[in-house]
């Protein structure tokens, strides 16, 4: 209902719930007198049919009396308040009852009268200040309402702490980031979800951030209610009391773990990149190496061989020279293995007979090791 104001010349429109005829005719005649705008005075006279009209909502306005028989108007007030009557109420009752007053403004009465002092200027200032409270409530609500959507429908995690960086309040997004019940994170600090516990300062404004209310915008790691890792960014805004005395903070939390993983798997594949670049200049200088030692163990090759036709078998140098071309030979497979790797050839396994491998370096191994060690071969 939209609430009209006295200054505009229209009627407002009076709910009046007493149980008392006297009262009524009393009240009908002070609204009459007021002249500074038009009243509609509508009469309930019991608790239920009081309710009903609050409830219904055709009135600007409400004078509630204090005794309504068996039942009181303090009883009808907070049943109407619970039922989401936003109408301004203004509370009547007798002289001396200012804690029922009191209890009246508790429940949500926007201002309270006695009757004794009721007169056409006290009604008047009383009706149009529960008119003025009234619609700055209806646009409190309305905007909290906004903002209330805007925080419930945010991708962001929203968590506000106290002093202490307890949870006074958090959003479903929030819930649902560490999978938990809202219920159980009321009560929580964010710290309580660190992986570690000694990035714990990260998760509370600074000293210095507090004394320029500054934000923070760590990006940490929490652990999930199930155990599971997620990597959040926290902008932290810290919050101040009118009195400029820190009361607490404010964090958005933005899920960053897709991001982290995105980074982590860009970063392998940075390594393997590197890492094939650098086997690729190993390859080429391999290649380039082996093809120069390649040509200096063909002249050597060719000498021994040269130096061995000239020899008889049974000659000593025979079976030495023999020795040297056997170890040219292997050195010449292992430069030709050399050659494929710097040029990316496709290598062919072979089998060998490692018993006659071992068996033909022997000679050679004899020679080259000192007289105190004792050299064995197990050729089965």
């Amino acid at each position: 209902m939209v609430t009209v104001s006295p200054d505009s010349g229209l009627s407002v429109h009076v709910l009046l719930v007493d149980d008392d005829e006297d009262d009524y005719e009393l009240t009908r005649g002070i609204i009459g007198a007021i002249r500074s705008f038009r009243a509609d005075l509508h009469w309930e006279k019991t608790y239920d049919e009081g309710l009903a009209a609050l409830l219904q909502k055709h009135s600007d306005v409400c004078l509630l009396d204090y005794r309504l028989g068996v039942r009181n108007g303090l009883e009808l007030l907070a049943d109407a308040r619970d039922a989401g009557c936003t109408i301004p109420i203004i509370f009547l009752t007798g002289q001396g009852e200012r804690r029922t007053d009191d209890l009246a403004m508790q429940f949500g009465a926007d201002d309270y009268l006695g009757k004794a002092e009721l007169t056409p200027p006290v009604l008047e200032r009383s009706v149009r200040y529960a008119l003025e409270r009234g619609r700055h409530i209806e646009e409190l609500r309305s905007s909290e309402q906004r903002y209330r959507r805007i925080v419930e429908t945010t991708t962001e995690g929203v968590f506000i702490a106290d002093s202490q960086g307890k949870a006074t309040f958090i959003n479903a997004r929030m819930a649902v980031l560490v999978g938990c019940e809202r219920e159980e994170l009321l009560g929580r600090t964010l710290a309580s979800f660190l992986a570690d516990p000694g990035d714990g300062a990260l998760v509370a404004p600074s000293h210095d951030s507090r004394e320029r209310g500054a934000p923070q915008a760590p990006e940490v790691l929490l652990k999930r209610k199930d155990g599971s890792d997620l990597w959040a960014w926290l902008h932290t805004q810290p919050l101040f009391d009118p009195a400029g005395q820190y009361e607490g903070a404010l964090v958005m939390v933005t899920d960053v773990t897709e991001k982290r993983r995105a980074e982590d798997v860009l970063r392998a594949t940075e390594d393997q990149l590197r890492q094939a670049q650098k086997m690729e200049a190993v390859g080429a200088l391999a290649g380039g190496v082996a093809h120069d030692f390649n040509n200096l163990l063909s002249v050597i090759l060719s000498y021994a061989a040269l130096l061995r036709a000239d020899l008889k078998p049974e000659d000593a140098m025979y079976q030495d020279l023999g020795e040297i071309e056997s170890a040219g030979r292997r050195a010449t497979e292992l430069t030709s293995q050399l050659l494929a790797f710097g040029r990316k050839q496709m290598l062919f396994p072979r089998r060998l007979d490692l018993a006659k491998v071992v068996g033909g370096m022997e000679r050679m191994l004899r020679r080259l090791l000192k007289e105190n060690i004792e050299l064995t071969i197990l050729a089965e």
